[in-house]
């Protein structure tokens, strides 16, 4: 049995860029499963911050998850000094559009793979 992890990651500063991998498989997989993680941050003070990850595994669809910051992040209204400038996790007010869209993404995937199965 042998298992094989590779994991790889770049960066330079000019704006800010951050690229990082990791893969993974067994060999005592029979389905030769293959794993890959992937996750790139892009930044400047200009367009704010971008974040996308995505994982792949064999037999599975692609999952991706994008992010986006604003310049400056989104701050929490408060008067003492030390909650100024703190980011605001605004996950949850989107929850509903996330929801939407999640819902709307798998019925294109189920279309697509009746389609590829000769049903639609």
């Amino acid at each position: 049995m042998s298992n094989s992890n590779s994991y790889s990651e770049f960066s330079y500063v000019a704006s800010s860029y951050t690229s990082s991998s990791f893969s993974q498989s067994s060999s005592a997989d029979p389905e030769g499963t293959t794993k890959r993680f992937t996750e790139t941050m892009t930044s400047n003070d200009r367009d704010g911050t971008s974040v996308r990850r995505t994982h792949e595994e064999t037999g599975k669809p692609t999952l991706q998850d994008e992010m986006y910051i604003p310049p400056g992040g989104r701050t929490i209204e408060g008067t003492g000094a030390a909650e100024k400038g703190r980011i605001e996790d605004v996950s949850d007010a989107d929850a509903e559009r996330h929801r939407e869209r999640d819902r709307e993404y798998e019925e294109r995937m189920e279309e697509e793979y009746a389609k590829r199965e000769g049903g639609a």
